[in-house]
């Protein structure tokens, strides 16, 4: 009688024992399991994702609609919902631009992942909150040197930037236009990249801008 109840209390035991891990078990999964399926990110953010343009610490804002057609025999990009529409030369291609309105190049990208050849050069363009370039931080970027000065872009008052690296050499050019007709002040930012004595094509571009 003593050995049959001890034996029923080792089985109790294992039991016991046996039912608290599969409880702990699944109380870990289902623990893990909402944490898995807590409430997905809000819309902004899958609206970020697939159909704002991020551009370094900058907020995001819509790109808008951008068409490319053949006008005067000239290449033109038309954006629907900023209004606006400029040229670009033949030669130049429109590139896959995941960060931006518009991205030209002339030149092959599948040539290559990085780097500029003589002649060959790049154009970003984005919609941007931003009025103008960011502050240098000469111990994080040391030999660059920003020089502004105030243009007129299509009658619009609008910052032209030059980026030296090393200096006197020029890295990059930025224009920063402000699009007229808009409740939140945004601007139209356009850099070039590349072999600097075709900066001027930007140049040219930008003077050229139409809006309607």
């Amino acid at each position: 009688m003593s050995r049959s109840k001890t034996s029923l209390d080792r089985t109790s035991i294992f039991v016991l024992l046996a039912l608290g891990l599969f409880l702990c078990v699944q109380w870990f999964n289902g623990a893990s399991q909402k944490k898995l399926t807590a409430e997905p990110p809000n819309e902004t953010r899958a609206a970020i994702e697939n159909r704002y343009v991020p551009r370094g610490n900058d907020e995001e804002v819509p790109d808008g609609a951008g068409t490319i057609s053949r006008e005067a025999g000239r290449n033109t990009y038309t954006n629907n919902v900023f209004k606006f529409k400029l040229s670009y030369p033949d030669g130049w291609m429109v590139d896959d631009n995941r960060a931006g309105t518009l991205r030209l190049k002339n030149y092959d990208p599948t040539d290559r992942t990085v780097g500029f050849n003589p002649g060959e050069n790049k154009i970003d363009m984005v919609i941007t909150p931003r009025s103008g370039p960011t502050e240098v931080d000469e111990e994080e970027s040391p030999g660059i040197s920003i020089e502004t000065e105030n243009v007129v872009i299509g009658g619009v008052p609008a910052l032209r930037s030059v980026a030296y690296y090393p200096a006197p050499h020029p890295f990059y050019m930025t224009y920063y236009v402000p699009l007229p007709g808009q409740t939140e002040q945004l601007y139209l930012m356009a850099q070039i990249w590349g072999d600097d004595t075709n900066f001027h094509i930007l140049d040219e571009m930008m003077q050229a801008i139409e809006w309607f």
